[in-house]
C-alpha cells in the first residue's frame, strides 16, 4: 500500500509521463451518465503584502531606525487613544479632561508631556514611549557564548517570565524606569504605550494607568454575499513537513485527492469545489536533525554529512514540488515560507524562489508569497504568519494560550513587537512594516499544536476572528474559512499504511 500511494503521488504530479503507471493501478467501473460535475468556485483576490517584500537588501545598517520609525508612527495612535480613554474616565467622575483614574490621585489633573526628559518630579502627567522589558531569565549573548565553549547546548525555555521582570519606557530623548501596582507579565519589549502617573524623587515613574493603541480601523466588506448562493471557502494548512521518510504519506494524499475532486461522495466533492483558494502557512519541508545529536551536544558536520543533508533538502523540496503540482492543477495556491523552509531566516521571510519548484511553477495558479502575508479575498482582509512571531512573543509574556498573544499583538497594533530584540528581522531604515494600518477580518498563524478560534471586538465596531492552524503532520487537519460568514471549521484526513516492508 505504501508503494502504491507513493507511485500514485508521483504519477499524478508528472501527468502524461506517468500514464502507463496510472493505467497499471486498479480501475473502477464508473457510470458516466450519473456522474455529477462541479465547477471550481472563484473569489476576487488581491495581494496586500508588498510592504513585506525586501527589494534592496543592506544588512550593514543599525536597528535603531526601525525603533525610531515605530515610535514616530505609533505615537499619534497611542496618544489619541490615551486622551479618549482618560477623558471618558474623567467624564464618568464628573471632572475635566485628563484627570487620573487612581483613587489616590482623584484631585489631580494630568497633563501631556511630549518627551520623557520634560517630565517634572511630582507632576501628574502622561507620556508616550517604547517599552523595554528587563528579564533576568532572558538569553544573554555572553552567557550563551560561555555555554557554547563548554560544548553543551542548553535548549530554549518555554517561558522566560519571572517575578523579577521590570519595565523601562524610552523615547528619542531618554528613558525612565516604570514602577507601580501594574504587572509587567503581560507586556513586551518593543510595544508603544502611554502611561499616566508621577515621577518619584528617586527618578522612577510611578504608573497610575496605562493604555495601548487598540485595534486599527477595519475596512468595510466591499463584496456582499447574495442570498441563496452557496458560500465559497478558503482552505488553510500548515506544517506538512514533506521529506520525512518515516512519515505517513496517506493523509496528505487523501487531502490532495479530496480538494482536487478525486475523493469522497458527491457531497464531499461539492464542498471541495467551493474551495476557491488554498494557503499553505509554512513548514512545508521537514526540519534538519543532523546539526544536533539527541543528547543536545553540538555537532559539527563533516563533508559526508553535509552532502547527506543537502540530498535530504533536495528530496524534501522535490516531494513538495510534486504535491504543489497536483494542487495547482485545480485551484490557486499561496505558499508561505516557514522556519523549516529554504527562505530567509530574518522576518519578514521572502517568497520562496520559483526555481525550486519546476513542476508547480508551470502553473499560473502557483503563488509564492511572503511571511507575514496579507491579502484580500472576496472583499475580506486576511492576515497571517507561519507562527514565528507569536511563538517568540509567547516566551516573554505570561499567557495561557497563544491565541491570547495574537489578540495582544492586534491591540498593540504590531504583529511582531519582539523584532528585532529577540525575533530576527531585516534592518528597515524607512519604515516598520509590521505596524497595522488596517484591521483584518481574519488573523491566522500556522504550525501550532492545536486548532483554536477566538472572536474579538474593537472600540469602533471592529470584529476579528483569530485562528491557530494546527500542524498537518501531527494532526492531519486542515481548516476551512467560510468567506460569507467567516466561520472556521476543521477537517481531518486519516489513513494508515503497512510499513512492514
Amino acid at each position: 500500500w505504501k508503494a502504491v500511494m507513493a507511485s500514485l503521488f508521483n504519477a499524478r504530479a508528472l501527468g502524461s509521463e506517468a500514464s502507463d503507471l496510472l493505467c497499471s493501478l486498479p480501475q473502477m467501473d464508473v457510470d458516466e451518465e450519473h456522474v455529477k460535475q462541479f465547477s471550481r468556485s472563484t473569489s476576487s483576490y488581491k495581494n496586500n503584502s508588498k510592504r513585506f517584500v525586501v527589494t534592496k537588501k543592506d544588512y550593514l545598517k543599525q536597528y535603531f531606525e526601525i525603533y525610531f520609525h515605530r515610535l514616530q508612527r505609533m505615537r499619534p495612535f497611542v496618544q489619541a487613544r490615551a486622551e479618549q480613554k482618560w477623558a471618558a474616565d474623567d467624564t464618568a467622575k464628573g471632572k475635566g479632561k485628563g484627570a487620573s483614574t487612581s483613587d489616590s490621585q482623584d484631585n489631580e489633573e494630568a497633563v501631556l508631556v511630549p518627551k520623557i526628559l520634560q517630565v517634572k518630579p511630582g507632576q501628574e502627567c502622561f507620556l508616550t514611549g517604547t517599552l523595554y522589558k528587563e528579564m533576568p531569565l532572558k538569553p544573554n549573548i555572553l552567557r550563551e557564548y560561555s555555554k557554547e565553549r563548554s560544548i553543551t547546548a542548553v535548549p530554549p525555555k518555554a517561558s522566560y517570565v519571572s517575578d523579577l521582570d521590570s519595565l523601562v519606557l524610552e523615547d528619542e530623548t531618554g528613558r525612565v524606569r516604570l514602577v507601580g501596582t501594574f504587572t509587567a507579565k503581560h507586556l513586551l519589549t518593543g510595544i508603544v504605550v502611554s502611561v499616566k502617573g508621577k515621577e518619584q524623587p528617586g527618578g522612577e515613574f510611578e504608573v497610575h494607568d496605562w493604555c495601548v493603541p487598540e485595534l486599527p480601523p477595519q475596512p468595510e466588506i466591499v463584496e456582499k454575499s447574495t442570498k441563496g448562493t452557496d458560500p465559497s471557502y478558503l482552505a488553510l494548512v500548515s506544517g506538512m513537513e514533506l521529506g520525512d521518510e518515516k512519515a505517513n504519506p496517506v493523509p496528505l494524499q487523501l487531502f490532495i485527492d479530496w480538494i482536487s475532486g478525486h475523493l469522497g461522495s458527491p457531497a464531499d466533492q461539492e464542498l471541495a469545489s467551493r474551495v476557491s483558494r488554498l494557503v499553505i502557512a509554512g513548514n512545508s519541508v521537514c526540519p534538519s536533525h543532523t546539526a544536533k545529536e539527541e543528547s543536545g551536544v553540538l555537532k559539527y558536520l563533516n563533508k559526508t554529512q553535509i552532502a547527506d543533508e543537502q540530498e535530504r533538502i533536495s528530496r524534501s523540496i522535490h516531494e513538495l514540488d510534486l504535491a504543489l503540482a497536483q494542487l495547482c492543477k485545480t485551484l490557486p495556491v499561496d505558499l508561505m515560507p516557514g522556519e523549516n523552509d529554504p527562505s530567509s531566516f530574518s522576518q519578514p521571510q521572502q517568497p520562496l524562489n520559483p526555481c525550486l519548484f519546476p513542476l508547480a511553477s508551470q502553473y499560473q495558479s502557483f503563488h509564492p508569497v511572503s511571511n507575514p502575508y496579507e491579502f484580500q479575498l472576496a472583499g475580506r482582509i486576511f492576515l497571517g504568519t507561519s507562527g514565528q512571531n507569536i511563538d517568540n512573543a509567547a516566551r516573554y509574556v505570561d499567557r495561557t494560550s497563544k491565541i491570547d498573544v495574537m489578540e495582544d499583538t492586534l491591540r498593540w497594533r504590531h504583529i511582531a513587537p519582539t523584532a528585532p530584540d529577540t525575533l530576527p528581522c531585516y534592518p528597515f531604515q524607512d519604515d516598520d512594516p509590521f505596524i497595522l494600518d488596517q484591521c483584518p477580518h481574519v488573523y491566522f498563524i500556522g504550525n501550532q499544536d492545536k486548532f483554536e478560534v477566538k472572536t474579538i471586538n474593537g472600540n469602533e465596531g471592529q470584529q476579528v476572528n483569530l485562528v491557530t492552524i494546527p500542524s498537518f503532520k501531527t494532526t492531519q487537519t486542515i481548516l476551512l474559512v467560510n468567506l460569507t460568514t467567516l466561520e472556521i471549521s476543521s477537517m481531518m484526513f486519516k489513513g494508515e499504511y503497512d510499513d512492514a516492508e
